[in-house]
């Protein structure tokens, strides 16, 4: 039995212990920022096949990260939130100081922004060009209804003219 209480109470102490070290090194991770990993260009365009980064804070990410979801959201979506989010993304990554430390980050900022007008402007004429197909849809069902009717005009005086001839 003594035996047994031993064994708990040093397992105790153990875990006890393993917790301690585990919240120290946390502590530790939390005060020393400069061991966070932010990737250049060429590793967040690398990125943009991987899964995608989830974070809630424009703030708390390096622009890498920023960079790399803004790709992701403008490569997988076509959903107008993705790309509001996407545009947000890159507009805090032009407007911090990271892109002036940077030139990489700085250039695929610019070339995200270029993309996101771009895909605007795309949306905006593909908008366009729907509406103007519904009209010439509406145009084309009116004409096709004045059609009907002057055939059936037509069939209906056909069978008036036969009459007054005797035609059966």
């Amino acid at each position: 039995m003594k035996r047994f209480k031993t064994l708990v109470w040093t397992g105790l102490c153990g875990v006890l212990l393993s917790g301690c070290a585990a919240i120290g090194s946390a502590h530790s991770a939390l005060r020393k920022p400069s061991t966070l990993f932010c990737p250049d260009a060429d590793t967040a365009l690398a990125g943009i096949s991987g899964p995608r980064a989830t974070f809630n804070s424009n703030k708390a990410v390096c622009a890498g990260d920023r960079l790399r979801l803004a790709a992701q959201l403008m490569e997988g979506s076509a959903s107008g939130a993705d790309l509001n989010r996407a545009r947000s993304l890159v507009d805090s990554v032009q407007a911090g100081v990271e892109v002036e430390h940077s030139p990489s980050l700085a250039g695929l900022a610019q070339l995200l922004d270029h993309a996101l007008v771009d895909r605007r402007h795309a949306d905006e004429r593909i908008d366009k060009l729907t509406a103007q197909t519904h009209d010439q849809q509406l145009h084309i069902d009116d004409l096709s209804a004045k059609l009907a009717a002057l055939t059936e005009v037509e069939r209906t005086m056909a069978l008036k003219a036969r009459k007054k001839r005797g035609a059966p």
